[in-house]
């Protein structure tokens, strides 16, 4: 599971079902370009905002995914919640900018 965002807030919870689920919640969804695609290697969710009105707009994700998933979340800034979460937690140094 890869999610790119751009000032969003991504909550991830961890089930037993063998699928992804991604609930979102866009407000002023005019505002932001967002996209989604599936592959045999996993689920890709991007969401950036739009030039002038993007800064209206916000987007909350709820994802769903099963405890073996592999998840990288690219946040632009953003924000990450993780749910009932139980097991490893690595994050690498955040780099310079």
């Amino acid at each position: 599971m890869f999610v790119h965002g751009l000032g969003c807030l991504v909550r991830v919870q961890h089930h037993a079902k063998d699928q992804v689920e991604i609930h979102a919640r866009l407000v002023n969804a005019f505002g932001l370009i967002f996209v989604t695609e599936q592959d045999e290697a996993g689920v890709y969710v991007v969401v950036r905002q739009r030039r002038l009105v993007g800064a209206i707009s916000r987007a909350e994700f709820l994802l769903s995914v099963p405890h073996y998933t592999h998840l990288a979340l690219h946040m632009t800034p953003g924000t990450v919640r993780l749910e009932q979460f139980d097991g490893l937690l690595e994050i690498p140094p955040l780099r310079q900018v």
